[in-house]
């Protein structure tokens, strides 16, 4: 699914906050099987366009997930809040010149089944502005 670079362009302003670019072991698309905690995953859930004769404006539904083995959800809770006042009410610009606009939706922590793992998710609504052509 096309995300018009708003990985990217996350992981650019994720990686230039110093608790998140110290703490987490990577941000990815997919969990390698080798992966330790604490880290992130991005996962594009939705994509709406506009009219396909004149698409303007994307919207879409973002879930970014931190993963973490701390005992207890302190380290999951910071993370969550860093990721809130990084990526929250802000326009990140996107390699293409368009910019995206992200607006948190729901957020939850939730002890896995191994009784270890934590993983807490922040679903935002992103809405990307095309740069005219």
């Amino acid at each position: 699914m096309n995300d018009y670079g708003l990985f990217k362009a996350i992981v650019d302003a994720l990686c230039k906050n110093e608790t998140i670019a110290r703490t987490i072991n990577g941000i990815f698309t997919h969990c390698p099987p080798d992966s330790n905690p604490p880290y992130l995953l991005y996962e594009v859930l939705d994509v709406q366009t506009d009219a396909p004769a004149a698409v303007q404006r994307v919207t879409m539904s973002v879930r970014i997930s931190v993963v973490s083995t701390y005992r207890g959800i302190k380290e999951i809770s910071s993370l969550m809040n860093i990721l809130r006042q990084v990526l929250e009410n802000q326009v990140l610009l996107l390699a293409s010149g368009d910019e995206a606009s992200l607006r948190l939706e729901k957020n939850e922590i939730a002890l896995n089944k191994d009784k270890v793992t934590r993983e807490g998710y922040c679903l935002y609504k992103v809405w990307i502005r095309l740069k005219e052509e």
